[in-house]
């Protein structure tokens, strides 16, 4: 059902790429490079959403065609994606409200000792994650420019072991 999975990848890239694309290009007409960076993580998000949907179409489609067939091989394979696709769902739940902690705890600090900078950080970046989320309706991958991303937010979470 590999079909599947590049559908996936191609219908995230595809709405990423209208949504994203378009919210890029006003934040580089505008000159703002918050807004450009936001319609990048709108186009990552919704690659990275499609995947981890490709992934569990494939698998929910390998599981029903193995029943059918009675082809134990077919349904492990399809349990396989299913299982890659809620790991991926999992981490990326994981890894966002530790970004909202962070920063929930930024903006906590920043009112307690009137660092005004430190607040508007944080809510920038939870704002950038409500609206990469209001408008990707799934997984959400952000970078912040100038901030190194670590090797384990950069691994694909759908690809083949």
């Amino acid at each position: 059902m590999k079909k599947l999975k590049q559908a996936g990848v191609v219908a995230g890239a595809a709405m990423g790429g209208v949504i994203g694309g378009t919210v890029s290009f006003v934040g580089k007409v505008l000159r703002q490079p918050e807004i450009d960076q936001l319609g990048e993580n709108i186009v990552d998000s919704a690659i990275l959403t499609g995947e981890i949907a490709g992934h569990a179409a494939s698998g929910a489609a390998d599981v029903v065609a193995g029943a059918v067939k009675r082809d134990t091989a077919v349904i492990k394979a399809g349990g396989r994606d299913l299982k890659k696709a809620g790991v991926a769902v999992g981490k990326n739940v994981v890894a966002n409200a530790s970004v909202i902690l962070m920063e929930s705890g930024n903006v906590y600090l920043g009112v307690k000792t009137r660092d005004k900078a430190r607040v508007i950080k944080g809510l920038k970046t939870m704002g950038k994650m409500a609206a990469i989320e209001f408008l990707t309706v799934g997984a959400i991958k952000m970078e912040e420019p100038g901030k190194p991303v670590a090797e384990e937010e950069k691994k694909d979470y759908t690809e083949e072991d």
